[in-house]
């Protein structure tokens, strides 16, 4: 989920004393600042980084998507095949499917919400559903909140095509934080170590951007044949 607005969830629990949900936050999520700035930086490096031929035979998979600005950036910008934007809160695709049918967007029909989150049932029912071999995955600040990040780098492994790329933007690990979330961000090594461990060659590992003067570690592996 494209999460950038830790100071909106500390005025939330200034106010009640309780930890906002997603469901919570998605008729407001796009007007917190950061959240449209992190999608686009992400976009910036998959479009700059990944080379696709044929957008037309290209098939992607937003894990996390929120209310799916970068799906509909997709949408706006590319002749892709299908998105599939997945996340576990209703409310936030909600939102994404009434974005979807306001927009113009030339290619707002191709794409599909899901509801749930990436673990090894997920990947049963999407092959089920014909939804695998995917040429990219994305996961735009997600990868922090999972509690068995192992587990679902495998997950997405598993539904790469051949050659497919994962992308995964996400707050770099500080030991001093201004926001405390960001104690469990990342760091370099620990992304090239996980992502060895499931089968995925880095291709790319670096600063991506920056978000409000916090820079962004952004990461992309592909599938080893």
């Amino acid at each position: 989920m494209d999460s950038a607005t830790n100071t909106h969830e500390c005025k939330c629990n200034e106010s009640n004393n309780e930890e906002p949900t997603w469901d919570d936050l998605a008729d407001s999520w796009e007007s917190f600042e950061g959240v449209k700035e992190f999608s686009e930086g992400a976009y910036r490096l998959m479009k700059e980084n990944v080379p696709i031929a044929d957008w037309s035979s290209c098939s992607i998979l937003d894990v996390g998507c929120g209310t799916g600005y970068f799906d509909r950036l997709l949408a706006d910008d590319c002749d892709c095949n299908k998105v599939v934007a997945m996340d576990p809160s209703r409310n936030m695709l909600d939102v994404l499917e009434q974005r979807i049918q306001e927009s113009d967007g030339k290619n707002k029909d191709k794409i599909r919400v899901v509801n749930g989150s990436l673990d090894e049932e997920m990947v049963k029912k999407l092959r089920g559903e014909n939804l695998s071999q995917f040429n990219v995955i994305v996961a735009n600040s997600v990868c922090r909140f999972l509690p068995k990040y192992d587990e679902f780098l495998g997950c997405v492994e598993s539904l790469l095509a051949p050659d497919g790329v994962f992308i995964q933007c996400d707050w770099q690990q500080d030991k001093e934080p201004f926001v405390n979330d960001h104690k469990e961000g990342f760091h370099r090594q620990m992304i090239s170590d996980a992502y060895d461990k499931v089968g995925l060659e880095v291709v790319y590992l670096d600063d991506a951007f920056t978000i409000e003067n916090m820079k962004i570690l952004g990461a992309i592996g592909r599938k080893r044949h």
